[in-house]
This record gives structure tokens, sequence and C-alpha cells, in this order.
């Protein structure tokens, strides 16, 4: 019964506005000959001013939905341009004796391995090193803490290895300081780990390793 009274009640919502947009011009029109005709515009106005209002209205509650369906979009699409980079960190890996590339060109070094997001693309577009919700050209940071080979790591699943940041160039490495200065999506920040996955983590969340921690003895 709650799904039935919902359907109702959208295609009730739905049916005034549609009446709303409907009578919008031809208010304005019959308005305007009668001001011409110097005649009472009458029920013109009344009908003017429903269509105004209740667009109005649609404004004020369908703006913060359409805003919060586009930055989910934007988040998950900094989700897929990380989960992309990762995967070609990790090939890269393959290829170099499990070593990370060079901190000052490592994007460089993994653009070549970088994959297309979907099976759509004949390459990876140029935006993936971009998020979407960034001003900067590049939107990415490796983490100049990483050790140079992989077999270093004591908790790959934990460690940073990708971060979001406003960055000029995709060469760019540091650290926390580097991180942007408020989250981008819905208060949390998106991280790619040193095992290659991607997870978002809260602004107050301090579960994020920088630093390779020496295993416990």
């Amino acid at each position: 019964m709650d799904g039935i009274a919902s359907v109702i009640g959208m295609l009730l919502l739905f049916g005034f506005f549609a009446v709303a947009v409907a009578m919008l011009p031809v208010s304005l029109y019959r308005i305007v000959v009668s001001l011409r005709r110097r005649e009472p515009t009458g029920g013109h106005a009344g009908w003017l001013a429903f269509s105004l209002i209740t667009l109005a209205v649609y404004g004020l509650v369908l703006y913060p939905v359409f805003m919060s369906a586009r930055i989910s979009a934007q988040d998950m699409a900094c989700v897929d341009n990380m989960k992309a980079l990762g995967l070609g960190m990790l090939q890269y890996e393959q290829d170099n004796d499990e070593n990370f590339p060079p901190k000052e060109r490592w994007g460089d070094a993994i653009a070549p391995y970088v994959k297309p997001r979907d099976d759509y693309q004949s390459k990876a577009p140029a935006d993936i090193w971009r998020c979407p919700s960034s001003s900067s050209p590049f939107g990415y940071d490796f983490n100049s803490n990483l050790p140079r080979v992989e077999d270093e790591l004591n908790a790959p699943t934990d460690i940073v290895m990708l971060f979001e940041s406003d960055v000029q160039s995709r060469n760019v490495s540091g650290g926390p300081s580097a991180l942007t200065p408020k989250p981008r999506h819905f208060g949390h920040r998106n991280f790619t780990f040193a095992d290659g996955h991607t997870r978002s983590v809260g602004q107050w969340n301090p579960a994020v390793n920088w630093v390779n921690k020496p295993i416990s003895p």
C-alpha cells in the first residue's frame, strides 16, 4: 500500500507540474493580448501566478535533489578514475620487478598501463587524471612515503598509494599535507591503497596509514 500511495503522490505532483508548465505560456499570451486591448486580465493573472508559484516550489524542491545526484555522479567518476590508476600502478609493478615507479614521474611511468574506463573507449581519456569535483587540471597525488619496493610493505591494504589533491601535474607526490583542504564528496575523500583497491574515508576517520609501519615483534 505504501508503494501505491507513493506512486499516486508522484503522479499528482507530476500532474500539477505539467499543468503549470502548460498554462504558463498560455497565461502570458492572454495577459499580453488583454493588455493590448485594454481589457481586464481576469483569471489569466491567477493562472500565471499559479504557474509561477508552482514552478518556484518545484525548483526549490528539485534543486537539492539534482545537486545531490550531480555530486554522487562526480564521486563515482572519481572512484573509477582512481581504480583505473591503481590498476595501472599494479601492472607497472608487475613489469618492473615489483617496484613502484619513481615518485618524481609516477604519472608518466604508469600512463601506458592506464586502461579505458569502459569497453567503448579505445584509450584512457585525459580526464582520468582529474577528479570531476576538482578545479585543478590534475586531481591525484602519489604517496611519497611509500618504499621503492612493494615487497617492503607490511600492510599494503592499509597504506595510502594515491589520494585526492589539487595539483598542476600528474607527477606530483606528497603526504597528508597535500590533501585537499576540504573533502570533495559528501564529507569524505577517496584513496587508492597499495594493494590497488579504492575506498572512501570520512573526514574525521584516522584509519589511513601514510607510512610503512614496521611489524611488531
